[in-house]
């Protein structure tokens, strides 16, 4: 009593001592908690504005380098339209016939082109690549052909949108002034180009990111808008007056438009000025779309927040009520402690017993299995028929599975810690299932029940697995089987139940039509040391082990276990359980198999160009090539490669096809321009798999297409073949 009424009096002390301290520890942790979630939400917002921004510039670079290369091709086009004009003639002489066919020719390749036409000095179509020049439209009115009779300079003018009179369809023209014999003013030579062709090209890229693309004129005139705009070509509508100031400026920028001038809201905008025309690419993002992500994951965050707030004060709350509790119980804690102690001495020491005695049983158990297999063996290697190496085949393959399941039964460690292993080696999965199957037929056969076997066709009979597990887990179901059906069949079949590049998922049902079982047996089912009920122990004996066993290593395969039962009608249990495929599974053989460097032996020392972009990419294939005997030189782009191709000497080339400066396609163009490297074989290196995308590569003049990740073998194969087939062609010429 006395130390009770002691408690009494220190117990009130030291609790309001250590609630004050929980207090302000608590508190601190909470400001510090708003605190992070302020500063994350604010970086987070940063951040966003920060991608739409760099999304925006990369964009906008983006379409100015297509922009760039479009009004190029057009260009020349034109040009060369011009050019063959004047040679046959200029337009006053030039037959009409071959107007049309020169117009229709120059126009037939660039798929932006709507139509190439002339028109003479007063303003009326003489031909159109388009046809349709019957009517012979007056164009005077169009701001082209007015820019082109005022000015006699012969430069290309890019005009606005119009919508043609023939086609009804949105354009911009590119054109030129056409001059007479004498200097004056002949006529104009224009291309429509499609504004459709851009918006079907850019919409793929503006779609689901509220982004808009334009291209505009630097007289402020829209050429291309993204989202269409038809009454922004109507209207005539032209870009604002400080945007306008920009570019004349700066010709790239990025910056924040409170108000755009065409979507009226919050734009985050970046533009590039083209470098060899009066046009700028520009390309845009609304900021409540570019924040939207933060907006909502703020929301998420601030309610979490609150939330934990809220339950830091009722924790705080709910400590602060049990700790008197919890100091009155430690001194009984600590009287309970030795005896715990004393305790777990005793368990351990019951426990060092335990394993004792199953190391002895294991070495006892272990002896005459080993000798079974060992004598097995020797009787093997003596001249024996057929029928008797196939029944001691069986007996050893039995008793090495029993010897190996005994193993980790009877280790009681590995039983106790959860270390079983599945193991990785070869598997004959038809043989596998067949030699099981075989194990019980003769006592299916006894009592009149049927057993077979059904393998589905698709199964690949080389896998890489566990063989012992998984017959362990088909013994004990077979056995099962066998045990509880009197009558009828046992049926054992497997099938893909799932499969990707390194492994296949397999469905097995091992089904009968046995006792059966209701709904209240088959829950315990699976539990250690239990059978359906007392009757089946007595009737058909058993430990109740076998199947909490299997179930555990299906889960340690990869798969899953389930039972479908009714009573009087059988049982069909099924489980899964992965394998990888013998292709690319590591195998454990002895076999001597050969090297990547026999097999690229007919070109050791060829000199092979690697174009890639992406380091780790070069690193794995350099080091595969260079281990095979091939001298390897790298260029991280299109551009790299047509330098060294111009100093150096290769037999192939491996090509990756996305690059930066320029990508493969345009380089394998520009390697096939050049006489002297027409021959040189170039093999297509890219992760685009489609036809289409091989069809792309062959058209550009690539000799061949392989796809990431990389074969190794398959690859080697494709250089062996195409650089002895030049060596060849060299050869014969």
């Amino acid at each position: 009593m006395p130390f009770e009424a002691e408690n009494e009096h220190i117990i009130p002390d030291h609790y309001r001592n250590l609630r004050g301290s929980i207090i302000c520890i608590v508190s601190m942790l909470l400001m510090l908690l708003i605190g992070i979630s302020i500063w994350h939400g604010y970086a987070g917002y940063c951040e966003a504005i920060q991608n739409a921004e760099n999304q925006s510039k990369s964009y906008a670079l983006a379409l100015k380098e297509h922009a760039e290369r479009t009004f190029s091709e057009t260009e020349q086009a034109l040009s060369n339209f011009i050019q063959q004009v004047n040679m046959n003639g200029g337009i006053q002489n030039a037959p009409e016939p071959t107007l049309l066919n020169l117009a229709e020719k120059n126009a037939k390749y660039l798929p932006q082109i709507n139509s190439i036409v002339i028109i003479d000095a007063n303003g009326r179509l003489i031909v159109s690549s388009t046809g349709g020049t019957l009517r012979r439209p007056d164009l005077s009115d169009r701001a082209y052909f007015k820019h082109h009779r005022n000015n006699p300079e012969d430069k290309l003018f890019i005009g606005p949108p119009i919508k043609t009179r023939a086609a009804d369809l949105w354009c911009f023209t590119i054109s030129r002034r056409i001059n007479t014999l004498s200097g004056g003013f002949g006529g104009v030579a224009m291309v429509a180009l499609k504004i459709s062709y851009f918006e079907n090209l850019y919409s793929s890229i503006a779609a689901g990111n509220d982004g808009r693309l334009s291209l505009a004129g630097t007289n402020g005139d829209y050429l291309v808008l993204v989202p269409s705009e038809p009454r922004v070509y109507e209207t005539g509508k032209k870009t604002a007056l400080f945007f306008r100031s920009f570019v004349e400026k700066q010709p790239v920028h990025t910056y924040h438009n409170p108000s755009s001038n065409i979507a009226k809201e919050y734009r985050i905008v970046s533009y590039h000025k083209l470098d060899n025309y009066p046009v700028v690419a520009i390309c845009s993002f609304g900021k409540d779309g570019a924040i939207s992500n933060w907006r909502e994951m703020t929301i998420k965050q601030g309610i979490i927040t609150g939330l934990l707030c809220l339950l830091s004060v009722m924790l705080t709350r709910i400590l602060l009520n049990h700790l008197e509790k919890l100091e009155l119980t430690n001194i009984l804690l600590q009287q309970q402690q030795k005896e715990l102690m004393d305790a777990k001495e005793n368990a351990e020491s019951a426990t060092r017993a335990k394993s004792e005695f199953l190391a002895n049983m294991s070495h006892e158990i272990r002896t005459p299995m080993n000798a079974i297999i060992g004598l097995t063996q020797l009787v093997m290697e003596t001249p024996l028929d057929e029928q008797q190496i196939e029944y001691l085949g069986r007996i050893k393959t039995s008793s090495s599975n029993l010897l190996g399941i005994i193993n980790d039964i009877l280790d009681f460690s590995k039983i106790e810690a959860n270390k079983v292993e599945i193991e990785d080696i070869d598997l004959n999965l038809p043989e596998l299932l067949e030699h099981v199957s075989d194990l019980f037929k003769p006592a299916a056969a006894e009592k009149g029940v049927s057993c077979s076997v059904h393998i589905s066709h698709d199964i690949p009979a080389n896998l890489i697995g566990d063989p012992l597990r998984l017959g362990q887990v088909l013994n004990n179901l077979i056995s099962n089987a066998v045990k509880f059906t009197d009558q009828g069949s046992i049926t054992i079949s497997a099938e893909i139940a799932d499969k990707d590049t390194e492994t296949v998922l397999v469905r097995f049902v091992v089904s009968d039509t046995g006792i059966g079982l209701d709904v209240q047996q088959a829950e315990k089912l699976f539990q250690p040391f239990t059978q359906a009920d007392g009757s089946i122990v007595r009737r058909f004996g058993g430990t109740g082990l076998g199947l909490s066993i299997a179930r555990n290593l299906v889960e340690l395969m990869g798969g899953s276990m389930t039972l479908s039962s009714s009573p009087g009608q059988g049982s069909s249990f099924t489980f899964t359980s992965r394998f990888k495929l013998a292709d690319t599974a590591p195998k454990n053989s002895d076999k001597t198999v050969q090297t990547p460097f026999d097999i690229a032996e007919p070109i050791h020392g060829s000199h092979i160009l690697m174009v890639e972009d992406t380091e780790v990419n070069q690193f794995v294939v350099r080091e595969f090539l260079t281990r095979s005997g091939l001298n390897v030189k790298i260029a991280n782009n299109g551009q790299e490669a047509l330098d060294l191709l111009e100093k150096e000497t290769f037999d192939a080339v491996l090509m990756d096809i996305q690059m930066p400066v320029m990508d493969g396609i345009h380089a394998t163009r520009k390697i096939r321009e050049t006489p002297d490297l027409q021959r040189l074989p170039i093999i297509a290196m890219t992760a685009a798999a489609q036809q289409q995308d091989r069809n792309t590569c062959i058209n550009a003049g690539m000799n061949d297409f392989i796809t990431k990740p990389i074969v190794p073998v398959e690859m080697l194969k494709k250089l062996i073949y195409w650089i002895q087939q030049s060596h060849q062609e060299q050869t014969e010429t």
